[in-house]
């Protein structure tokens, strides 16, 4: 089902809080309780997709900087068993 842009409007303006709270009271038509649902799902779409970008972002920088720490540390460590 489609979300009509008025609706659309009215949850993004309430925000995801707001209209949760506004499902959980149960005081709407079966049209508009249909579209909250699917409105809820579409942001907890986008926040695992953001959270899994951020997560895939900072794992890469992290191994990134592991590698870093390795080659810097490499000529240290190769001097104390060279000694």
């Amino acid at each position: 089902m489609n979300i009509r842009p008025e609706s659309r409007r009215k949850f993004e303006k309430q925000g995801v809080l707001v209209t949760q709270q506004h499902l959980a009271m149960d005081n709407m038509d079966p049209t508009e309780k249909t579209e909250i649902v699917e409105w809820l799902s579409e942001q907890e779409e986008n926040t695992k997709r953001q959270e899994t970008t951020r997560y895939r972002w900072m794992l890469a920088f992290t191994i990134i900087a592991a590698a870093a720490g390795s080659i810097a540390a490499c000529p240290v460590i190769r001097n104390w068993f060279t000694k």
